[in-house]
């Protein structure tokens, strides 16, 4: 598949973490090239749990750049914004931005300064990884500062001419967000690892989570998420999970109803539950009478397994469609997860496509893998 890297210069992107904030600039030009050769890859979603980020089976299917030693194409592009970094040049900075998402001049005058600041000392190695994917590409590269080898995701979009420009400050795109998270959250000298094989060829349902987003034009399809699922009343080879689902919902109801909100509280993990006792011991009745109700209410229709993360679809009589995460404590027991945080998750699951595939008459009938 050919791609539109040659036609404009990229350029990278820092996400902020600790191992970046030092000063960072750029003493040379050891690059790694992105070749036109690319590869399906799956990278899989990390669900931000109140006790921390889990990597999830549910992954998000993108392209793989692959790399080569000599810097020629794209690699020129990139060398160009590098060279703006390393010469502190505003205005060729500013010419190599993304025209719709990179040149709000507050915004960019802010980051350009934290760039020319940074990069003073760091060398970029090379390019570790490489994925494009709903008119985004994102380069993971490799520094040096001083002794330490550091990674850091460079983010560039392409334009409406297929050409490619920097993005100099945040984007908040779900899929964009969902690969900086792989990147970020579970990392501790470079990326995590991608999906195998298995949860591709398990897979029961593929969504694009960016439908708006028109790259077939540049010679990209649109990134999709994939996930394996069942109905709850046919839950196929899904049947285990769905019973274990049935039976903890079944408690927590029964507890409620009997007004043991203690033992309804273990169900939760320790951070939503502890905080949901310290906000029911004090609320009105009318209150905790209407927070009853509302998990009484709920009945579970559809799952996702993307263990270790379980996503629950229910209904209330009305017709309104929840989602309920649950995880597995130390012992397996099932614990409602996030019940009162909230996450990059519910941009999946909560909203969007594929919870609009919730509503449909037959629910996720229409992403069903055929």
């Amino acid at each position: 598949m050919r791609t539109a890297f040659h036609k404009r210069p990229l350029a990278p992107r820092l996400q902020y973490g600790h191992w970046i904030r030092a000063a960072i600039a750029l003493i040379g030009m050891g690059f790694l090239a992105i070749a036109q050769d690319v590869r399906a890859a799956s990278v899989p979603i990390v669900f931000h749990a109140e006790g921390g980020p889990l990597r999830t089976s549910a992954c998000l299917d993108v392209v793989e750049l692959r790399s080569e030693d000599d810097f020629s194409g794209e690699g020129h592009a990139l060398r160009d914004v590098m060279a703006a970094f390393k010469s502190q040049d505003r205005e060729a900075l500013l010419a190599l931005s993304d025209p719709g998402r990179g040149r709000d001049p507050e915004r960019f005058d802010q980051q350009a300064e934290a760039f020319f600041g940074q990069f003073k000392t760091v060398e970029l190695i090379g390019v570790k990884r490489a994925f494009a994917f709903d008119g985004f590409v994102l380069f993971f590269g490799e520094l040096r500062y001083k002794e330490r080898t550091l990674f850091a995701p460079f983010v560039f979009a392409y334009g409406e001419d297929g050409s490619l420009g920097f993005l100099p400050y945040r984007t908040e795109e779900l899929t964009y967000v969902l690969m900086k998270d792989w990147f970020n959250a579970l990392r501790t000298s470079e990326p995590s690892p991608l999906c195998g094989d298995s949860g591709a060829k398990s897979a029961t349902h593929r969504v694009a989570l960016s439908p708006e987003l028109d790259v077939r034009e540049q010679g990209q399809s649109p990134s999709h998420l994939m996930l394996t699922g069942a109905p709850i009343d046919k839950p196929g080879p899904l049947s285990d999970l769905v019973e274990r689902v049935s039976s903890t919902v079944g408690e927590m109801k029964s507890q409620l109803s009997a007004g043991d909100f203690k033992e309804f509280a273990k169900h939760l993990t320790p951070e939503g539950g502890g905080r949901l006792t310290e906000w029911y011991t004090v609320a009105p009745e009318s209150e905790q009478e209407r927070y009853r109700g509302f998990v009484i209410d709920q009945q579970p229709f559809f799952l996702f397994d993307a263990s270790p993360l379980v996503v629950v679809y229910t209904r209330t009589p009305e017709g309104m469609v929840q989602v309920m995460y649950f995880t597995s404590n130390h012992n397996g027991e099932l614990l409602w997860t996030n019940s009162s945080h909230v996450t990059v998750a519910d941009r999946i699951f909560k909203k969007g496509p594929l919870y609009n595939a919730s509503l449909q008459e037959k629910p996720f009938s229409g992403i069903a893998v055929k």
